[in-house]
């Protein structure tokens, strides 16, 4: 039951422990980045703007939660 509880929120890969936020926030960068250098719009439009702030934010809570994981030593 205690190894169903601790593996809950992660993915083991070999002897490791990843917590699942750990995906979602190379996920969300990876796609900041795609947006950022290949996406570039000749001029600054509303939706891009929105865009690109709303990705990067995903990328701080993500990046904040997976921290918060590791920190909490949980694994």
């Amino acid at each position: 039951m205690i190894n169903k509880v601790l593996l809950e929120n992660c993915v083991r890969i070999s002897r490791f422990l990843i917590p699942r936020y750990l995906f979602y926030s190379i996920f969300a960068t990876a796609i900041l980045l795609i947006d950022l250098i290949f996406l570039k719009p000749v001029v600054l439009t509303r939706e891009y703007f929105f865009f690109t702030v709303a990705t990067a934010m995903f990328v701080v809570i993500f990046c904040y939660e997976t921290v918060k994981v590791w920190a909490k030593g949980s694994l």
